[in-house]
């Protein structure tokens, strides 16, 4: 996948293929997401062209909300992996400025002939251009490439995005995020060192330092697994302030990681939500706190199967 950005004013982008692209912010890359995916490969398989995604970075948000501190289901990097995955040709990220956020309705339709867009398929709820003047109806009136727009996507009754996805997180719900996004909710980063009191209790922990973006959900005990290194564990995983013996300020995320024995410090780890097992509390002391965790052990073990 060739991953192209585009600046106003940067001079010209040469894309060799005329494609067929979606087009959005994609955070999440959930359900109603793919459904715009699948329908661009549907059009190439039916067509010359080649499958692009669309998408921009910084969040629009930054300029158009003066949001800064803004928190994402995905970040770009996972994105990128993930749109590779799905087999797109071509990424495309539109760098989001004050000049990008200015452009007219016409210039946003010049700026993706530019870039050789012969399809677009946009969202029924896609907006764009200064102050979001452009919506579907403007795309449809503009002659300078065909349009599909894709009609919304429901689960429960409900329309799935990544706001619906985020309330799920905020509520521990991580089953039904996983319904809404069509895959269980993962986190990625470095494991770096804590204080290390997990292992003098028999309960070892990574601590996995995490994108400041990534969003997180709530606070509380979680039953999962983490890959690492091309092998994947049953884990249990804490997000929350370890308030029993290592009061933090900031959140953290400690993974254990079970049947693993060896050095996991300044590795890559990928952990996914499966359940929720309880909220985390302080004890009364070192042994309730024990064992509270060979509880939360079984109770993992019987919830997840032992991976292949």
């Amino acid at each position: 996948m060739e991953i192209i950005t585009v600046k106003i004013h940067a001079g010209e982008i040469v894309i060799p293929d005329d494609l067929c692209a979606c087009i959005g912010y994609f955070d999440g890359m959930h359900i109603g997401h793919q459904s715009l995916f699948h329908q661009v490969f549907q059009v190439c398989k039916q067509s010359a062209l080649r499958s692009a995604l669309i998408t921009f970075d910084p969040d629009p948000w930054t300029i158009t909300k003066q949001q800064q501190e803004l928190k994402h289901l995905m970040t770009m990097k996972q994105r990128i992996a993930y749109g590779e995955a799905f087999g797109f040709a071509y990424w495309i990220i539109l760098h989001f400025d004050e000049a990008m956020a200015s452009l007219s309705v016409s210039a946003f339709h010049a700026l993706l002939k530019s870039l050789r867009v012969k399809v677009l398929v946009s969202g029924f709820d896609f907006h764009y251009a200064h102050f979001g003047a452009g919506n579907c109806d403007t795309l449809q009136e503009q002659r300078d490439f065909d349009v599909i727009i894709c009609k919304e996507v429901k689960l429960l009754d409900e329309k799935i995005s990544s706001t619906r996805i985020e309330q799920a997180l905020d509520h521990g719900d991580v089953e039904l995020a996983a319904a809404l996004l069509g895959r269980p909710f993962c986190v990625e980063g470095m494991v770096v060192h804590g204080r290390g009191l997990g292992r003098t209790i028999g309960f070892p922990t990574a601590n996995l330092r995490c994108e400041k973006e990534q969003y997180l959900p709530a606070s509380g005990v979680y039953a999962g697994y983490a890959e690492v290194g091309g092998e994947r564990y049953r884990a249990i995983l804490n997000i929350g302030h370890n308030p029993t013996f290592n009061l933090k300020e900031q959140l953290s995320l400690e993974v254990h990681l079970l049947g693993f024995s060896g050095d996991l410090y300044d590795r890559h780890l990928t952990v996914s939500f499966y359940d929720y097992l309880r909220d985390e509390k302080k004890f009364a002391s070192q042994d309730a706190l024990i064992e509270q965790l060979k509880q939360d052990q079984m109770r993992a073990i019987a919830l997840l199967h032992m991976p292949e």
